[in-house]
């Protein structure tokens, strides 16, 4: 529903911002908690005035301000460690650089606090900063033994190498390798690969059926035995998929004026990577469901009385159900008002004006998006966004996907109810490859580009978009 497996998929940057919150959380309680419990009871704990009057007020402020600025400077780890003694160690560096100049500076101001209190404090929050990391620790596991933050990964090199990497790679509860496609597969007999997964012969399977049926999120490019050729051709035939995918190699490839990260004794270029991922893709999912509500409540009457005009013109069904293509070419089904009668001979025609299919409501309907209404569903249900470019029929995806070079990479996202595209009055059918091609640039645009504002300006510009390039 919540596509936490999208929002983990490059790295761990969102678990850590909750930690990091969780962190602070838990200094000004320390602070807070060791301060009202000097003189008090445990019944004054919700007396506010005892902490904000005490001379350690200032002081917590002080410190979790410089906290935030230590931990800002120092973590640039993008993976979640879950090692208790390495976060021991590190946490009580931390608090000794940032607790010495705080005590000069009181020192110096002639507001020098109780030694003992520092030392009481020091420990109520070492300990909840422990059981942070512990219940961090905790649900880090059960995200993984849920499978939210795996990692589907196929990988494509000569066999040895591939071999070898899924014997000595480490993190092998998240990065999951679902199958191998191997270069020289011609060259090596199926029953001499020491493999536990499926071996695939590039030249002879559908790539785009590969990626859908095992839900690939990223290919790892193993260069280390390929010729400068064959990664050029590797890299502009998984460049037309919606995944992302890395090249790795154990030594500097030369001429890859790509970004480069050490990872697990690996260099590796990340040639195509997805914007879609961490903090900023948690909020787009989060307003998506927020705005759905919101639009669904607004919306209501409007939707009630296409139902009712569908049906007085047709009777049932008043729903329409129809297979599209999602994020990493996953089916699911989009939820629309049927606007064509009910005895249609070809439902994945598509609609064109003045089309003797449509109901006398149906074109009004269509013309102002009435039918898209039921989508939000599909965005509650984490199958679609609000923005993001339009799914086509199944049957259209292999179609244009033989016509356009790179249209199968609209499904780097979620498909979205508007998009780029629609306000930019590329709505309704597409008559010829043209205008594909052109909702398709648009699509992609839309994906090197995205930004939160870049949604929020699309979802206000939908609304006049729909009256000024309404069709039919």
């Amino acid at each position: 529903m919540f596509r936490l497996e999208k929002v983990f998929q490059k790295d761990d940057s969102f678990f850590l911002t909750l930690f990091s919150i969780s962190k602070y959380t838990a200094i000004y309680f320390s602070f807070y908690l060791a301060i009202v419990l000097r003189e008090n009871s445990i019944y004054e704990l919700l007396n506010v005035e005892i902490f904000t009057h005490s001379n350690f007020f200032v002081f917590t402020n002080c410190f979790l301000v410089g906290y935030f600025v230590i931990n800002f400077l120092l973590d640039k780890e993008k993976n979640y460690n879950d090692s208790i003694t390495n976060f021991l160690k590190l946490e009580s560096i931390r608090l000794t650089i940032l607790i010495l100049p705080i005590l000069i500076f009181f020192y110096i101001s002639n507001n020098f606090l109780d030694a003992h209190m520092y030392t009481g404090i020091l420990i109520v929050l070492i300990v909840n900063l422990l059981i942070i990391k512990f219940l961090f620790n905790q649900y880090y596991s059960y995200l993984i033994d849920r499978n939210h933050i795996q990692r589907n990964i196929l990988l494509f090199g000569y066999i040895d190498e591939l071999t070898k990497l899924q014997k000595n790679f480490k993190d092998k509860k998240i990065n999951i390798f679902k199958c191998i496609m191997a270069a020289d597969i011609n060259n090596e007999p199926f029953n001499k690969l020491k493999s536990k997964i499926p071996v695939i012969n590039p030249n002879h399977h559908d790539l785009l059926e590969i990626i859908s049926y095992n839900e690939i999120a990223e290919v790892w490019i193993l260069a280390d035995l390929l010729t400068n050729n064959q990664v050029r051709e590797a890299i502009n035939k998984f460049s037309k998929m919606p995944v992302n995918f890395h090249v790795l190699s154990s030594r500097k490839i030369l001429n890859m004026n790509k970004p480069l990260t050490i990872y697990q004794n690996y260099f590796c270029y990340e040639i195509n990577i997805s914007r879609f991922y961490g903090n900023a893709l948690f909020i787009k999912l989060l307003l998506d469901k927020i705005f759905s509500v919101l639009f669904l409540i607004i919306l209501a009457p409007v939707l009630l009385i296409g139902m009712l005009a569908i049906y007085l013109e047709d009777n049932n069904p008043i729903f329409f159900f129809q297979e599209r293509t999602g994020w990493d070419g996953r089916r699911f089904k989009v939820y629309k008002l049927r606007t064509l009668k009910k005895h249609n001979p070809d439902k994945t025609k598509q609609v064109t004006a003045n089309d003797p299919r449509l109901l006398n409501c149906g074109s009004f309907i269509r013309r102002f998006s009435i039918d898209e209404i039921p989508q939000f569903f599909n965005v509650l249900k984490g199958q679609m966004s609000i923005v993001g470019p339009r799914p086509h029929m199944t049957s259209h995806n292999y179609k244009y996907s033989k016509l356009l070079d790179r249209f199968l990479v609209r499904h780097a996202c979620n498909p979205g109810i508007t998009g780029l595209a629609q306000i930019s009055g590329f709505r309704g059918a597409t008559i010829n490859v043209e205008d594909m091609e052109k909702r398709v640039i648009l699509d992609i645009e839309y994906l090197e580009k995205w930004s939160l504002w870049l949604d929020l300006k699309i979802i206000f510009k939908t609304f006049y978009a729909v009256f000024k390039f309404s069709k039919f």
